[in-house]
């Protein structure tokens, strides 16, 4: 509402957008898990399969009466959107796993694209010191030290 109240009061477009450089508020340390995209894409197209072989369609349609179509964000939620157009017959079900898998692997995309403004410690999701790798980074004790659980 404020951004078009400053469009109408000076004539002049809003445009929002992030600043430059990430603002932290306090002192933060991002770890990320690489994954070969070779092995990513199959790996979330069976994620959507796997929706679908769980009743997604199911538990979109028990939301139905709970109004999910009413509301902005769920109705349009990857998955979510298409579980309702197969629920309409405006996809098949084959189109709607088809579509979820396009729009899941775009979005995998621009997850990485964010992650480039932030300073990240990626590490490859299958190294079997992945753990240890990501405590050094974020300068915790060790997960083999007594000293990272504390007594209870």
């Amino acid at each position: 509402m404020r951004a078009l109240e400053v469009v109408e009061l000076t004539g002049a477009p809003h445009v929002a957008s992030l600043p430059a450089d990430p603002v932290y508020w306090r002192r933060a340390v991002t770890v990320g898990l690489r994954v070969p995209r070779e092995d990513l894409t199959p790996r979330l197209d069976e994620r959507v399969e796997r929706m679908w072989a769980d009743g997604i369609v199911a538990e979109v349609e028990g939301l139905l009466p709970a109004g999910i179509e009413r509301g902005i964000t769920a109705s349009r939620a990857i998955g979510y959107a298409q579980a309702l157009g197969e629920l309409h017959g405006t996809l098949t079900r084959a189109e709607a796993i088809e579509s979820t898998q396009q729009l899941t692997r775009r979005y995998a995309r621009r997850q990485v694209s964010w992650f480039k403004r932030y300073p990240t410690e990626w590490i490859e999701a299958d190294s079997p010191d992945r753990v240890e790798q990501a405590l050094r980074h974020i300068g915790a004790p060790s997960a083999d030290s007594s000293a990272a659980l504390p007594a209870v």
